[in-house]
């Protein structure tokens, strides 16, 4: 049986994380599509956040271009998460910025009626919110160590090794 090294772990658990990530968006493309049917029946027309500011027609053109923004957002993320050694630093706002938008449509999405939260969106909610909370620990993760080691090349983390290596030797 042969194990994976610690790298070649760490490279399919991001392969595994792109995949969740975009087809997350993929989710939200396809609501856009009118693919769940279900997301609408029953919908009152209205936000409980919004009140009657925004209503009916114009509220659900607001929130499925929310969510379309929000897909393509999350695809976008899942690729750059896929190739991050090639697009250092480029995953993270992106995952940010579509994860809060999802949650933002949810939010503006939900009429207040309790039985029907999971059929107006809140499984993908609580996922955009997990999302978007590894995403800010990863990023404060980071800052902690002091360098972006997910964001780096292999010759960059090679670098920042040695350079890490010389300097503790010296203190």
């Amino acid at each position: 049986m042969r194990i994976l090294s610690k790298r070649a772990l760490a490279k399919w658990i991001r392969y595994l994380i792109a995949l969740v990530v975009g087809s997350h968006g993929l989710v939200y493309l396809n609501v856009v599509r009118g693919w769940f049917p279900g997301m609408f029946a029953g919908w009152m027309g209205i936000s409980l956040v919004l009140g009657n500011t925004l209503t009916g027609d114009s509220l659900k053109a607001l929130i499925l271009a929310v969510w379309l923004i929000a897909g393509i957002g999350l695809i976008c993320a899942g690729v750059t998460i896929l190739f991050t050694p090639s697009m250092p630093g480029l995953w993270r706002p992106l995952t940010v910025g579509a994860s809060l938008l999802g949650i933002l449509g949810f939010v503006f999405f939900w009429d207040g009626q309790t039985q029907l939260l999971v059929d107006q969106g809140l499984i993908g909610a609580i996922l955009s919110l997990v999302i978007l909370s590894g995403t800010i620990a990863s990023w404060k993760s980071s800052a902690k160590k002091g360098i972006l080691r997910v964001d780096l090349g292999e010759e960059d983390i090679k670098k920042t090794t040695e350079k890490n290596r010389t300097e503790v030797k010296n203190q």
